[in-house]
């Protein structure tokens, strides 16, 4: 009898918990958005904002409560994921004040315009990565952004691409146009 009512008491239990397990699960996915917010103003009137060194294509980038040693950014065309699309690769290096898991559980947007500012939708896959050294607390992040078919050199586009911390105070802002 014992067994049996302790068999309850655990079915009862894990059907309670399995729903918030559930929610905690799927609130860690981190998706990147395009051209579905409008895009932010322009950053660089605030006190807190710093200029990111870039090197590569040229870029402006900025930094808010956040300091970087450098980004590069260039186009890459051989990611095997969608093979007709062009990325734009920004490697930011050596980011620091902030954790690995602020980093993690910040929002991720990037806008797609063309050159006459019209927002194109882009359905191909954001990718991301973002790692830490232990020893430094260092935080490698890099954003590749699907902005052009490969073969469509002939066209300008601009390409933003905005990271901020959940707080929302906390950001990393780039401008490419290429």
């Amino acid at each position: 009898m014992n067994y049996y009512l302790s068999s309850l008491k655990f079915n009862s239990m894990m059907k309670a918990f399995l729903p918030l397990l559930f929610l905690a699960a799927c609130s860690t996915f981190s998706f990147a958005q395009t051209a579905t917010l409008p895009q932010p103003p322009s950053i660089k009137a605030s006190p807190v904002i710093v200029k990111i060194k870039t090197t590569g294509l040229d870029a402006t980038g900025y930094a808010a409560y956040l300091k970087m040693t450098t980004a590069i950014i260039m186009i890459d065309t051989t990611i095997k994921v969608s093979p007709k699309m062009a990325y734009m690769s920004i490697d930011m290096h050596g980011i620091t004040g902030s954790s690995l898991a602020e980093m993690l559980a910040g929002n991720t947007y990037f806008w797609v315009t063309d050159k006459k500012g019209t927002n194109i939708k882009i359905g191909d896959k954001f990718l991301k990565r973002i790692k830490s050294a232990m020893e430094t607390n260092d935080i490698n992040f890099t954003a590749k952004i699907p902005f052009r078919i490969k073969t469509d050199i002939k066209n300008e586009y601009t390409v933003r691409f905005r990271w901020e911390s959940k707080d929302r105070k906390k950001l990393i802002d780039f401008t490419v146009t290429k």
